[in-house]
């Protein structure tokens, strides 16, 4: 193995032999080894040594220690951990310490003995469920989301967020939980008493199936508080008898029981989730989840440098430390729709969100990060008549995919469409809602014009309304959109009405697939034939099309009103994409130019 510079055990650095360094170093090999499989998470890592503890816990220690801390943190970051240091007795942790000595015959032992289910049913509080009664439980009453109550080793879990004793569920947050719970019998009523806290604080999606033994009354026992309360609260309670699968010592006549908080509301709690999702755009939850993965990582990173400032509601300190180290990966205009994104989850956390105007620290930050940083835009350029022309002489008709690509490009040239109704983000996750389809293409009887729908788009979000663009025949062209879209649909007559009006042939071993036409493919598509056409396909992208189209327009002197109508725009911005060529720029100085000559 590579001698690293904080490996152990180098020569020259006895420190690197000692007990305490091995004990890091344990930490760091560990993290490195699992931390893929654990990101976004806070991990409870168990260190049975105290210098280790206090060095991880700080994130300091002896000069020969800090390389070592240093990858141990920057691994940390690269998987977005956040470390949790418990201390853990040489008793407890006897099973590490056999395998870290080799000393593996009496691992083996151990850890059988471990395994077996005696030694949990020593503890009366941590009795077991058979996992098909839980398999069960959760397809009746689930899916869970956390496991309330585990053992600290947590080979007793069930769901992928657990808590122990340690975490103790008596003083945690079910809020937005799906919890399952085999509540041990000692704190039970606790536990309970603090589910009901959570779920009055947030009644909607947070819900609990626990599973709790019924006392009989009939030995003189004082009534069960727990049990007293589940049945006082029937509007609260469900309850449903468990079966067989649970087993460990019980008290008396103790029978097994399922309760059920909420279950009623879980269908329409569902359904409000998947309408709360669609009150944005795909795009726009993307770049939102984006910013706001940004910014909890670093938090998190933040976090382990020893500011311990809250996550949310995050204050301006926060705001303008996350703008300044953004500054040095991300342009101005990607830092502010990060901050977007830091508003957006603000609220869907429910915190309070002050605009960053009224922000004096962060609004200055911000637009300092402008002045210094900001450079300008490199538009993609406008495809011509002249250029599309010269495309078209390099196209192969007698191919489908060739024959789709230049149909679309002419329908998004001359329809002034955007680049998502024309193509599909993958081949296999086409949305019918927002690209074009088959039946959304309608011929006039003479032939002259096409009608293209319009059902989905950056302006027809929900879609309260169609869009209708009319594209006329150009006679004996190659840029005639009406001749290539009927063309188009005679070489895929057998298709459906709603499959993908683009296409493209793939060859899947010995097969050709029939795939919706990608983002990819339209502007690999566009940059190729620019290259074959003699000009630069770095230049050009698929908003080359309706940039290209809209110029094209205003160079013909059509009024606004329908250069705005065709491309479905809300906002002057298209005036933007019309792009005035030098001779047309020339005008004015020229006219200028003249009435001066004229006085002399």
């Amino acid at each position: 193995m590579i001698q690293k510079p904080w490996f152990p055990f180098r020569k020259g650095v006895p420190e690197s032999e000692h007990i305490n360094y091995l004990e890091l170093f344990a930490v760091w090999w560990a993290v490195v080894l699992w931390g893929r499989h654990v990101q976004g998470r806070t991990v409870v890592i168990r260190i049975d040594n105290q210098c280790a503890l206090r060095q991880v816990a700080k994130w300091w220690g002896p000069p020969e220690y800090l390389p070592l801390l240093k990858q141990l943190f920057l691994t940390c970051v690269r998987y977005d951990i956040r470390l949790r240091p418990v201390y853990i007795t040489t008793k407890d942790n006897k099973l590490a310490d056999l395998l870290s000595r080799m000393q593996l015959r009496q691992f083996h032992m151990e850890h059988r003995a471990f395994m077996r289910a005696t030694v949990w049913r020593q503890d009366r509080d941590d009795w077991m469920l058979s996992p098909a009664e839980f398999h069960s439980l959760d397809m009746e009453f689930g899916p869970f989301t956390l496991d309330a109550c585990v053992a600290p080793s947590r080979a007793n879990a069930f769901c992928a967020v657990s808590w122990s004793r340690e975490e103790d569920a008596r003083v945690q947050r079910f809020d937005g939980h799906q919890a399952w719970g085999n509540l041990p019998f000692s704190i039970m009523y606790d536990i309970i008493v603090n589910f009901l806290r959570c779920k009055k604080r947030q009644q909607m999606g947070t819900s609990g199936t626990f599973l709790v033994p019924v006392w009989g009354q009939d030995r003189g026992r004082a009534p069960d508080p727990t049990w007293t309360l589940i049945l006082s609260m029937p509007e609260v309670f469900k309850v449903v008898e468990c079966g067989g699968g649970a087993s460990g010592p019980r008290a008396g006549d103790a029978a097994g029981l399922g309760v059920r908080a909420d279950s009623v509301v879980q269908a329409l709690l569902q359904e409000q989730k998947r309408y709360e999702e669609e009150a944005l755009a795909r795009s726009t939850r993307g770049a939102y989840s984006t910013g706001a993965r940004a910014f909890v990582t670093f938090c998190i990173a933040f976090a382990c440098l020893g500011c311990l400032e809250p996550l949310l509601p995050a204050s301006d300190d926060v705001l303008v430390w996350f703008i300044t180290f953004s500054s040095w990966f991300l342009a101005p205009s990607t830092i502010k729709n990060y901050l977007a994104a830091v508003r957006q989850l603000h609220l869907q956390r429910g915190h309070a969100w002050r605009p960053v105007a009224e922000r004096f620290r962060v609004a200055a930050t911000l637009q300092g990060v402008r002045r210094y940083w900001d450079r300008p835009s490199k538009p993609v350029m406008p495809l011509t008549l002249q250029n599309l022309l010269d495309m078209s002489r390099h196209v192969v008709f007698s191919s489908l995919s060739e024959l789709s690509l230049w149909a679309a490009i002419l329908v998004g040239f001359f329809g002034l469409f955007r680049k998502d109704n024309l193509t599909t983000g993958k081949e296999d996750a086409c949305n019918p809602r927002a690209a074009l389809v088959r039946d959304d293409v309608l011929f006039t009887e003479d032939g002259e014009t096409v009608w293209i729908r319009v059902r989905y788009s950056k302006t027809i979000q929900c879609g309260e309304r169609f869009h209708w663009v009319p594209l006329r025949r150009v006679p004996g062209s190659a840029l005639c959109p009406v001749w290539a879209l009927r063309a188009l649909m005679s070489a895929t007559a057998g298709r459906a009405g709603d499959s993908p009006l683009f296409v493209a042939e793939k060859v899947v071993g010995r097969k050709v697939q029939v795939v919706p036409l990608t983002h990819a493919g339209l502007v690999g598509g566009i940059k190729r034939l620019a290259k074959a056409a003699g000009l630069r396909p770095e230049a050009y992208a698929g908003h080359s099309l309706r940039r290209g189209g809209a110029t094209a327009a205003k160079q013909l002197e059509v009024h606004t009103m329908y250069i705005k109508h065709q491309g479905d725009w809300r906002s002057d911005c298209y005036e933007r994409y019309c792009e005035m060529q030098p001779e047309q720029r020339l005008i004015l100085p020229g006219a200028m130019a003249a009435a001066a000559a004229a006085l002399t």
